[in-house]
């Protein structure tokens, strides 16, 4: 079982982690990131599926797959250009309002409508408005990577979708996109890319599917309340790198606020977590 427990430890570790890749990959524009997150995923989760479940890997459909697939662009596209351009604190503030939009979508299909996740949800929501009026900064930054994410989510959530086979269908899906940011990118910088930069961006594509696999064999035993618990891990691990190594600064007062909305979202998965327990009695 404890392995179950480090592998979704491990999963929010690797992207709690990422801006540590865009640190050390080179200075190249955000839209050819997107490019070699695409096709190197596409590539590497193709022959691993190949591997482990050749079968799965014909299942394609335009029509299932094309609305993830634009909406996964837009979370990669939107989290390489953020990265990028320095707003690492601001991209992993995403990841603190995800659980947050999960919630609001819970309460308002009256999945769950419990005093409780009600009152949780009031006090997040609180917390990131008066973050939003004190600082005059709408969280636009962390909406547009969350948002599309989220409604990734959902879509994969109504369909049943399996993940790694989606994942690698809305890759495929994306292969045609791809020509259309060929006309976004200036590859004037391209003579110049090493073959240790050919390699860090055939690594991208590792690191997108790998978390993803130990998240998806971690939920097999490891229930989902304590998963959400491990997912706290990475938008503070991303606060930390943008803080340290990307020398942003924040604030007294969002470094309270932030760090509130994170002990919230503890409290609330830790109270889930006990009543789930109290349930199996």
């Amino acid at each position: 079982m404890l392995k179950y427990h480090l592998k979704g430890i491990s999963a929010n570790v690797i992207w709690g982690s990422l801006p540590l890749y865009f640190y050390f990959s080179g200075e190249y524009p955000p839209l050819f990131f997107l490019l070699a997150q695409i096709i190197s995923t596409f590539i590497l989760l193709g022959l691993y599926l190949k591997l482990m479940r050749a079968e799965e890997t014909q299942r394609f459909s335009l029509k299932l797959n094309l609305i993830p697939a634009l909406l996964l662009m837009l979370n990669w596209g939107g989290y390489a250009v953020a990265i990028k351009s320095g707003y690492v604190i601001e991209a992993s503030y995403a990841y603190l309002l995800l659980p947050i939009l999960l919630l609001s979508v819970s309460i308002f299909s009256g999945e769950s409508n419990q005093k409780k996740d009600w009152f949780f949800f009031s006090l997040s929501l609180f917390i990131v408005f008066l973050e939003f009026y004190i600082s005059g900064n709408f969280p636009f930054i962390g909406l547009l990577i969350s948002v599309p994410f989220v409604l990734y989510l959902l879509w994969h959530k109504k369909h049943n979708l399996d993940p790694l086979t989606g994942l690698f269908n809305e890759t495929k899906a994306m292969l045609p996109l791809c020509c259309l940011l060929w006309f976004f990118i200036d590859f004037g910088f391209i003579e110049s890319v090493k073959l240790n930069d050919w390699a860090m961006l055939l690594m991208l594509g590792f690191i997108t599917f790998l978390p993803l696999t130990l998240f998806v064999s971690a939920s097999k035993k490891v229930s989902f309340n304590v998963l959400s618990l491990y997912q706290i891990m990475s938008p503070i691990l991303g606060m930390i790198i943008g803080f340290h190594l990307y020398h942003q600064d924040i604030s007294t007062y969002k470094f309270i606020l932030y760090s509130s909305l994170a002990l919230t979202l503890i409290v609330y998965n830790m109270t889930n977590q006990i009543g789930t327990k109290n349930e199996s009695y």
